[in-house]
């Protein structure tokens, strides 16, 4: 099953990261689509030591044979063919995973956000679920539907609408008859009144896709039952073993998943002393396979620990609110991107 090395992604450790910030948002993207545009990644090799320019950083020879290492350590993520050209070209050693689908083109969890992902060749595609009043999954992120307001954003757990009839109603607990009506699409002026989708609709769509999902159950109403439906979807969807995984937070959910799934135990972090407390204080420590934090919080220490405890570390980078400089921050090993932003990444890090 899983192994403990789950997201690191290559392990070594490089520069801090610097973030560019900016009170405007729009100038905030140009700035970064100026930078993206102006800085190709021009890979150069020096023989004589062994080392590796990478434009934004360097990496010793030291640096290269960890990410070679850790890469080998990692067969979900690299290939043999993988490994050779890792080993070809390094500097480009790095993992994203689309958060909520393609959320830079369409609305959050719902099926275009989820297809556009796999047409733009993610290899990882993060979707959330809870369990609906019937009991069966359903994607999304927040649960409480509240009226539209409009350039403000959503609060926490609430997701804002036009649809009058499911004002102050919960996704969970509600009449799916009801809830499946309401328009999600977030203000989005590409796309009006689209869906919840089910969680059974999104895998037997894409399930047999390349593209791997990586299911977060959240924090639902009965996790036990939440985590057993879960199961049951991916066992029945995803033909290839190595493509179902699961993760959470949630120690019960993660209990009731079948044993041929890949589980993923996953913790926020946003400081090393914060990291002891919650896993190894009072004996809690769950075992778990990756931290977790926003990319303002990302640099050496962060994911040294995390190598030095046995877990992977994933990052929430590349949001439309907070545009990173992410050159620097590529610096930073050991780390699975998860962004808002699939093509400005994919073409930041080379693949693309």
């Amino acid at each position: 099953m899983l192994q403990k090395l789950y997201c690191v992604m290559f392990l070594t450790l490089g520069m801090g990261l610097q973030a560019c910030s900016s009170q405007d948002e729009s100038s905030s993207l140009n700035f970064f689509h100026d930078e993206l545009e102006g800085s190709p990644i021009a890979p150069r090799y020096n023989g004589a030591d062994n080392s590796w320019d990478c434009g934004y950083f360097k990496l010793s020879s030291v640096q290269v044979k960890s990410r070679l290492d850790n890469a080998r350590n990692l067969p979900l993520f690299y290939s043999d063919d993988a490994i050779n050209r890792i080993a070809k070209n390094p500097c480009v050693m790095t993992a994203e995973a689309s958060h909520r689908g393609d959320v830079d083109f369409a609305p959050q969890n719902t099926l275009p956000a989820i297809d556009l992902a796999v047409d733009h060749g993610a290899r990882f595609i993060e979707i959330d679920v809870y369990l609906n009043a019937n009991n069966a999954p359903i994607v999304l992120h927040d649960s409480n539907y509240v009226k539209e307001r409009p350039l403000v954003p959503s609060g926490f757990n609430q997701v804002s609408g036009p649809t009058e009839a499911c004002y102050g109603k919960n996704f969970e607990t509600d009449d799916w008859k009801v809830m499946k009506t309401c328009d999600v699409s977030r203000n989005n002026p590409n796309y009006d009144m689209e869906r919840v989708p089910l969680l059974r609709e999104v895998l037997a769509a894409y399930g047999d896709t390349e593209a791997i999902f990586l299911v977060e159950m959240k924090r639902s109403r009965n996790m036990k039952r939440l985590g057993q439906r879960v199961s049951e979807l991916l066992m029945k969807y995803v033909p290839n073993p190595s493509q179902r995984w699961v993760t959470s937070f949630e120690e019960e959910a993660l209990d009731a998943v079948d044993p041929e799934i890949n589980k993923v135990r996953v913790v926020r972090i946003d400081h090393v002393g914060l990291a002891l407390k919650n896993i190894i204080a009072n004996g809690s420590d769950k075992g778990y396979d990756m931290f977790v934090t926003d990319i303002s919080s990302l640099n050496e220490e962060m994911v040294a620990f995390a190598a030095d405890y046995g877990a992977g570390y994933g990052a929430y980078t590349l949001t439309k609110t907070k545009p990173y400089h992410h050159y620097a921050a590529l610096r930073v090993g050991g780390v699975i991107h998860i962004t808002d932003r699939l093509k400005d990444f994919r073409k930041l890090i080379g693949v693309d």
